[in-house]
């Protein structure tokens, strides 16, 4: 879900950026077909799409959050501890989440997981064990299903097509 009860009616602004990666995508998809390319069109524009629905009010403890997210993917992250993180309750986190990026906290902790564990299957020679520990998954065979599930194919396969 992208647009929520505080979304903007109408995008002041982005439709002609939005509109140049929609036309990559479909060039990509009618020339080449590589699945690492499509994902990354439809991630600029999910990125594109988010940005034109966000609410006009938003908490900045939120980018604060995660913020402190992005640099300790590893930790073990629940919950309780990102209300705690904010000072605010578990609840309250849930509905701004659900309200200022259409999903819930711990979704977003996926997704920013994923995208880190992209960028290190495209950048490094890790092992699998290793890019699961960094993003925070304590086994490589549970990480591997969670990356199928999130981004079609899995970590082996991601990283033969880069």
């Amino acid at each position: 879900s992208l647009v929520g009860a505080a979304s903007p009616v109408r995008a002041s602004a982005g439709g002609e950026e939005l509109a140049r990666c929609i036309a990559g995508l479909r060039a990509e998809w009618a020339e080449n077909q590589d699945p690492k390319i499509i994902h990354h069109w439809v991630s600029l524009i999910q990125a594109f799409a988010q940005r034109a629905a966000q609410p006009i009010a938003k908490d900045d403890r939120l980018a604060s959050l995660w913020d402190q997210v992005a640099r300790n993917l590893a930790q073990p992250w629940t919950l309780p501890l990102l209300a705690k993180s904010v000072n605010a309750s578990a609840e309250y986190l849930r509905r701004r989440c659900q309200l200022e990026m259409g999903r819930s906290p711990m979704h977003q902790v996926t997704y920013m997981r994923m995208q880190r564990a992209q960028t290190l299957l495209e950048t490094t020679n890790d092992k699998l064990n290793v890019i699961a520990e960094c993003v925070g998954f304590s086994d490589g065979l549970i990480f591997s299903r969670a990356f199928k599930r999130w981004v079609g194919v899995n970590p082996t396969e991601y990283r033969a097509n880069r």
